[in-house]
């Protein structure tokens, strides 16, 4: 059903870009970084 692997294609490079974005983010704001804001940011995962 390709709108379904559409669908997890965005899925997938949402949480791809959210994580690049967390990986910076540790990376140059180690200090002063919190984890848990970054959690509503990921797609829900069925």
């Amino acid at each position: 059903m390709p709108q379904y692997n559409y669908i997890h294609f965005l899925c997938f490079y949402y949480s791809q870009l959210k994580t690049q974005l967390l990986i910076q983010n540790l990376l140059f704001n180690a200090n002063s970084v919190r984890i848990i804001d970054y959690f509503p940011l990921f797609p829900p995962m069925v």
